[in-house]
């Protein structure tokens, strides 16, 4: 795991060097460590990898150009919305990778998180809640806003037109 996290790094334009020259043949060897995990398929039943490794050699020396002389100083998070957007169709399985690689999570505390959150709602006393309610509770109990800024106006209000039966409020 550390060295495919470490092969990640090529695709960092702020880690490149300067020189055209060194660019060129530049963590190559990374390239290739990505490129084995990623070709081949993991799954037994399908035969085809995840990636085309002889494109993405193909693209690879134009793509580090095009970057190096027009975004070496954006860092990843500004560079990849251009990358996605402008560059789709001129690099698509470097796109395929780049998308497989920043969304790896580098850590399970959302997963974790998600869990606790489940264990907290359906416990012993809930233990009949049916998935999709599940769902709804998790997807409220996630998100991470202030209650003070809820509208619960316009919660009551949707809540009581989406129900063909009528709906009484007690007061």
């Amino acid at each position: 795991m550390i060295l495919l996290l470490n092969s990640m790094q090529i695709l960092n334009p702020n880690k490149w060097p300067k020189d055209k020259k060194i660019l060129q043949n530049y963590r190559e060897l990374e390239l290739e460590e990505l490129i084995k995990v990623y070709e081949k398929s993991h799954w037994p039943n399908y035969l085809n990898g995840i990636i085309d490794a002889d494109k993405i050699r193909q693209e690879w020396n134009l793509f580090k150009e095009v970057v190096s002389s027009n975004y070496q100083n954006l860092d990843v998070n500004n560079l990849l919305p251009i990358i996605f957007d402008q560059h789709q169709e001129f690099y698509p399985n470097i796109i395929k990778l780049l998308e497989i690689i920043y969304s790896i999570p580098f850590s399970s505390i959302e997963c974790e998180r998600g869990f606790s959150k489940q264990n907290l709602i359906k416990t012993s006393h809930r233990n009949r809640i049916n998935n999709d309610t599940l769902h709804l509770f998790l997807s409220i109990s996630l998100v991470d806003k202030n209650i003070n800024e809820y509208d619960f106006e316009k919660a009551l209000n949707i809540w009581s037109t989406m129900v063909q039966t009528s709906r009484r409020i007690q007061k």
